[in-house]
C-alpha cells in the first residue's frame, strides 16, 4: 500500500542507455541507473549501477504514509533525457531543470519560475 502515495507526476519517464540500462527518477527524487545481469544458476536479476539523490536540488514534502499532511513542497522530478555529453537531464513538475554528470556525479540546476512542466 505503500505504492499508492508515491507520485512520480505521470509516471517518470525513462529512456535505455547505450549498454541496455533503465535510466530513471524515483518518487524519493533519486536517479537511478539500473542494468540487468544473468546469474550463475541462469536467473536475471536487476542491479542498481548509480544512485544519484536530488533532494538537495528539488523539494520533497510529499504525501505518504508516513506525512499524510505535508506543509512544504511538492515537486516530482517527471522525466530524464541524454544528452550528446553523456549527463542526464531531469525536469520536475513545477519548472526545475537540472542535469547530472554520470563522470563526476555533479548535479545542477535552474528553477524556472512560475513554469509547470508535464509530459516532457
Amino acid at each position: 500500500f505503500t505504492k499508492i502515495f508515491k507520485d512520480t507526476s505521470g509516471g517518470a519517464y525513462f529512456y535505455l542507455d547505450d549498454q541496455d540500462r533503465v535510466v530513471l527518477a524515483d518518487s524519493r527524487q533519486h536517479v537511478l541507473r539500473i542494468a540487468h545481469r544473468q546469474k550463475a544458476d541462469g536467473r536475471w536479476e536487476f542491479v542498481v549501477e548509480d544512485d544519484w539523490d536530488l533532494t538537495g536540488q528539488v523539494p520533497h514534502d510529499c504525501v505518504s504514509w508516513t506525512n499524510l499532511f505535508p506543509s512544504g513542497t511538492c515537486d516530482p522530478v517527471t522525466s530524464v533525457m541524454p544528452d550528446w555529453q553523456g549527463r542526464i537531464w531531469w525536469v520536475t513538475r513545477l519548472g526545475r531543470v537540472g542535469t547530472v554528470d554520470p563522470e563526476t556525479s555533479v548535479i545542477r540546476s535552474v528553477g524556472l519560475a512560475g513554469e509547470e512542466i508535464q509530459n516532457s
